[in-house]
């Protein structure tokens, strides 16, 4: 019996694909990550697989990724079409590092100083410039991140999914 994470419909097997199709790409193709801007949409559609949809909101656009395996990924455009906030849902760890993007390195050293007795299953790490939040359980990983001076007026951070 071959190891699970060799199985081709398990979820790290996909992420793992998916990040390594999403690292051949091309230098103008970057994701739309948090921060960057809604021109690559398609190719990261194309990229991580799924079904890309757009819902009108309050003061923004809505993003969404769904994929064939359940996971759902939201990102939040303002009308200059820049990525102002994320936020995901599914049996999965998203990867938090393509979905903070440039903001990822910010993330970690501010995760670096923060006090884990224990094993947490809850997260919620906020800097001057960015807010993640993070909840894993056995097949259910879901949170947001959003950076605050981007925040359109009228958006309430708490409001997002």
């Amino acid at each position: 019996m071959k190891p699970t994470t060799r199985h081709p419909h398990n979820a790290r097997a996909r992420l793992l694909r998916g990040a390594l199709v999403l690292a051949t790409l091309p230098a103008g193709h970057a994701l739309a990550a948090l921060g960057g801007d809604t021109s690559t949409l398609e190719s990261e559609r194309a990229a991580l697989g799924g079904q890309m949809t757009r819902e009108a909101a309050a003061h923004c656009t809505v993003h969404v990724l769904k994929t064939t395996y359940g996971e759902t990924v939201r990102e939040y455009a303002d009308a200059q079409g820049r990525i102002f906030a994320v936020s995901w849902r599914g049996p999965t760890d998203p990867g938090l590092n393509w979905l903070l993007g440039t903001h990822y390195p910010d993330f970690a050293r501010a995760l670096a100083h923060l006090e884990r007795p224990g094993l947490r299953r809850s997260l919620r790490v906020v800097t001057p410039t960015l807010v993640v939040e993070s909840h894993a359980e056995l097949r259910a990983h879901d949170g947001a991140a959003y950076l605050p001076a981007l925040l359109p007026a009228g958006v309430d951070a708490a409001a997002l999914p």
